[in-house]
């Protein structure tokens, strides 16, 4: 939740007991604050020390959901996340840069909202401003993986980090585009972030799925899809690769299962830090060849970044809460 969101619903419900009582209690409440109590921002893998030519994360990816479904070739190990979720993750991992050997290409605005770009990576590629796909408010793994296929010719003595979208939510495969055909789930989060008015439709899909709307099977099935179709979209990314290529992602999701120790059931990825949440994927495939690195000044960013299209992107990817 953002801090101008959050400041709204305080301004709006601080006379409101019985939303206290909520705000207070075990889920929303006792539950983060014992999570808090026990992290460690250094217990998980620090990515930009780990030994890699190309990077490439996968948003909101299980491991064991891509053990499952994983296509690509390479040695898969467990790993864990510095945390539950991306900007956290992407603070904990690059906030002590600079890194003028890395370029980084990515689908989603968090990079923008959470860092200060500007001298941090030798470049910056914001598939998310150029390519947003308005049908299904992403940017589509194809489109990603021919940002990172160009970004890799054009910075061959620079480590690549392409952060993908997928399977994050919103859902695009077969199932979804059936079953969920307008995917308005996540219209009050971008409302809210733009006017502070935030009564419209439908609810997130982790809401829907929590109260019994939409059953488990189905959200498995659509999630499921998601990561297919980022797979096929970067197969030919990897073995276009020469070098050792990891395939990662920042942080998992909840489906319902427990927040051991509590018996309380969590949906999404919010800021615990359960093993579905920061257990992740580290594929490793070799390659043939190693870059030769060079870090040199970084290519000038040109204009900042409007932060009011870059919040309703993330609205529309469910980082507002809805």
């Amino acid at each position: 939740m953002s801090l101008g969101v959050l400041l709204r619903k305080l301004r709006d419900n601080y006379r409101d007991g019985d939303w206290w009582r909520r705000n207070l209690s075990l889920r929303n409440g006792i539950v983060p604050a014992y999570f808090l109590a026990r992290d460690d921002p250094e217990n998980g893998v620090d990515i930009v020390a780990e030994d890699w030519d190309n990077l490439l994360i996968l948003d909101a990816c299980r491991y064991d959901m891509f053990s499952r479904l994983n296509t690509l070739p390479g040695d898969l190990e467990r790993r864990r996340s510095r945390s539950s979720s991306t900007g956290t993750f992407l603070n904990r991992n690059f906030s002590n840069g600079p890194y003028h050997d890395i370029v980084y290409v990515t689908a989603t605005p968090m990079l923008n909202i959470m860092l200060d770009t500007e001298n941090l990576f030798h470049d910056v590629i914001n598939v998310w401003e150029s390519a947003w796909n308005e049908e299904f408010r992403t940017v589509m793994p194809e489109t990603m993986a021919e940002a990172t296929r160009e970004a890799y010719e054009q910075y061959p003595n620079k480590r690549i980090i392409a952060h993908f979208v997928q399977p994050h939510y919103p859902f695009i495969g077969e199932t979804a585009r059936e079953n969920l055909p307008e995917q308005r789930g996540f219209e009050r989060g971008r409302k809210e972030v733009l006017t502070g008015d935030g009564e419209v439709q439908a609810k997130a899909i982790w809401k829907q799925l929590e109260e019994g709307a939409i059953d488990r099977e189905s959200v498995q099935e659509m999630y499921d899809e998601n990561l297919e179709t980022v797979l096929e979209a970067i197969e030919p990314l990897v073995e276009h690769f020469d070098e050792r290529t990891i395939v990662t992602s920042d942080h998992g999701n909840m489906l319902g299962e427990f927040a051991w120790p509590f018996p309380i059931r969590i949906y999404g990825h919010p800021e615990i830090r359960t093993d579905e949440l920061v257990t992740v994927p580290w594929l490793v495939i070799g390659g043939t060849t190693r870059k030769e690195l060079i870090t040199d000044s970084p290519v000038e960013q040109g204009d900042t970044v409007e932060s009011t299209v870059a919040r309703e992107r993330l609205a529309d990817l469910g980082y507002v809460d809805s």
